[in-house]
């Protein structure tokens, strides 16, 4: 306080000038004039709930859940390809007999007695003791991956 009404009137306009240029820094707003947007980004970050409906908040990031991906697309493509090609040669006798369904041959693949399976799990990179239904879950993604790049190279075929 300086003593006269007008110098306290300039420091109290002073400082909620100050606190206005505070504000909008605050919520990301540049233009003084703009109280609307002002009022509604402190709603988003306060009460979000009041102003949902109206798209006026941006949708946060939601994170990715799950466990993070270890395979790459080639492990889990060649994951489809030799589960098919086991099923196949254990119909022709070349192999194992018995090996008609997805989950047997995750089975041979993935069980260190069988030596013939040995050079596939090098090709995957399967860690020792790894569990059939991990590989199983290991060729449905590749499945969908072989899939997609069939839909894919269709597609060009016909725009060529």
């Amino acid at each position: 306080m300086t003593g006269s009404p007008a110098d306290d009137d300039e420091d109290a306009i002073d400082a909620q000038n100050r606190a206005h240029v505070a504000l909008f820094e605050h919520v990301g707003v540049t233009d003084p004039a703009d109280w609307r947007t002002v009022a509604l980004r402190l709603a988003c970050m306060y009460q979000p709930d009041l102003v949902m409906g109206f798209g006026a908040c941006e949708p946060k990031e939601r994170a990715k859940g799950g466990r993070p991906k270890k395979w790459d697309e080639f492990q889990l493509m060649m994951a489809d390809l030799l589960v098919e090609r086991v099923k196949r040669e254990s119909s022709k006798g070349t192999i194992r007999p018995g090996l008609s369904t997805n989950i047997d041959a995750c089975k041979f693949i993935v069980n260190e007695k069988y030596s013939e399976s040995a050079g596939m799990r090098t090709i995957l990179q399967l860690q020792p003791n790894t569990d059939a239904r991990t590989l199983d879950n290991m060729r449905r993604e590749g499945a969908k991956l072989r899939a997609g790049a069939k839909l894919y190279r269709l597609a060009a075929n016909e725009k060529g």
